[in-house]
């Protein structure tokens, strides 16, 4: 029933669950927050009334279901805007910070990621799980062996993975993203998810960067003034000389 309420669709279904008890079950899709929503019952509960009490019963199966939309409504909605609203801020946290969450299901071979993984990677954001190579398709040819082979050891081994890698957007835009990750095991101890987060550290990179072509840069002006410079602490220490005066 889930599965089809992310398909979008809505409807019943009537089937068996793992306790072999047959059950009824409705569900529908919450289009704006990319849920879904199923109701679910014992079809044992759904005959018994009719049973054994008849009219009387379902008197009180519409007076139940009067209250609990009243409570829904008095209870529910504001829940529910609450989820919303706390959603948009989360999203809104992650664009900002340029760090989005993913899970990949090794089971299926499918990764669901948020709304910023797809974000920093230039492609149309997709709420329901994706096909783990449409992701490893825009990681940079020569960066891909490195990131496969970090998350198969965090597999093997149960301890968390971190690295970083390139990526290539649709525009031909290359990036660099930071992930970082983690296994997690059934029962059995048999890995079943990885999760983690990746971000965006390309200004980061590139601030980094011109940091050290500014040090180098300005250490070769030192080393080549024609005086002899030095720099030293409060204690007398000496923290950093030029060439002229090590000859000195």
């Amino acid at each position: 029933p889930m599965r089809q309420a992310l398909l979008q669709q809505t409807g019943t279904i009537q089937g068996t669950d793992r306790r072999g008890v047959a059950f009824l079950a409705a569900y529908m899709p919450v289009k704006s927050l990319n849920m879904g929503l199923v109701a679910k019952i014992d079809l044992a509960e759904i005959r018994a009334p009719f049973i054994k009490a008849g009219a009387v019963n379902i008197a009180a199966v519409v007076i139940f279901v009067f209250v609990g939309w009243s409570l829904f409504g008095w209870i529910g909605l504001p829940l529910l805007n609450h989820f919303k609203m706390t959603a948009r801020r989360l999203s809104e946290a992650q664009r900002v910070a340029h760090i989005g969450y993913w899970e990949v299901d090794l089971e299926t071979d499918k990764l669901w990621g948020s709304e910023e993984i797809y974000r920093m990677r230039g492609v149309e954001f997709a709420p329901t799980p994706v096909a783990l190579d449409f992701f490893r398709g825009i990681i940079h040819p020569d960066d891909r062996n490195r990131v496969n082979e970090a998350q198969r050891r965090a597999t093997e081994t149960g301890t968390p993975f971190h690295t970083d890698y390139r990526i290539i957007r649709p525009n031909g835009d290359e990036r660099i993203v930071r992930t970082q990750g983690e296994v997690s095991r059934d029962k059995a101890g048999n890995p079943i998810r990885v999760s983690g987060t990746d971000q965006d550290v390309t200004e980061r990179r590139e601030a980094e960067q011109q940091s050290r072509e500014s040090e180098r840069r300005l250490r070769a002006i030192i080393d080549n003034a024609p005086a002899v410079i030095y720099l030293k602490d409060a204690e007398g220490r000496y923290i950093l000389v030029n060439k002229h005066f090590d000859n000195l």
